[in-house]
């Protein structure tokens, strides 16, 4: 899963959801220097990501990618499943999206202090391009695709993986909501 999957999965616990947001960025077991919470939330990231690697589910749907995108396929489908994810806010939460992220933005800046500055500038970058509020829209979508591509050393086309989206839009949606609400009700 993505950010806004990661953030929604700590359950409003925005300590968990912040941890949960930057573990990627906290290898091995450098999370035990961190506060009990921050450890809780580097654990959750991490048992998410098992969860979705092992899924049938998401195998299914990285199958239609692989050929023209082969390990991103994975990454792809993480975009995929947050922007399904944000279309589909309110059968997840009571709170309006935008009012969820800019309160979680909110959060995030105050408490950066609590991780090194390349985790403290991620922040500043997440919030600074309102990278959560970007997932719904399919241009939004294709420009973070074109923003990661152009960090590829060799030419990647993620940004292209928008059409196949549009093309295939109503399978993945229904892959999204098997897997999704799988992961949701076993966390």
């Amino acid at each position: 899963m993505n950010f806004l999957a990661h953030i929604y999965l700590s359950r409003d616990d925005k300590l968990l959801g912040l941890s949960n947001l930057v573990a990627d960025k906290i290898k091995g077991k450098q999370y035990l220097q961190y506060p009990k919470k921050v450890q809780q939330g580097v654990l959750l990231h991490r048992k998410i990501d098992s969860l979705t690697d092992s899924s049938p589910i998401v195998y299914k749907a990285t199958q239609i990618l692989f050929p023209s995108y082969r390990h991103f396929s994975k990454v792809i489908i993480d975009m995929y499943f947050d922007h399904f994810l944000s279309n589909n806010w309110e059968k997840y939460h009571q709170q309006k999206l935008h009012v969820f992220t800019e309160n979680f933005s909110d959060y995030a800046l105050a408490n950066k202090t609590l991780f090194p500055p390349n985790i403290q500038r991620f922040i500043e970058r997440l919030v600074q391009h309102q990278w959560l509020n970007k997932y719904r829209d399919l241009d939004d979508l294709k420009l973070i695709l074109l923003q990661m591509e152009q960090r590829i050393p060799y030419n990647s086309n993620l940004s292209n993986s928008v059409t196949e989206l549009k093309t295939n839009y109503h399978y993945f949606e229904g892959l999204f909501f098997q897997f999704f609400n799988r992961l949701n009700s076993i966390l």
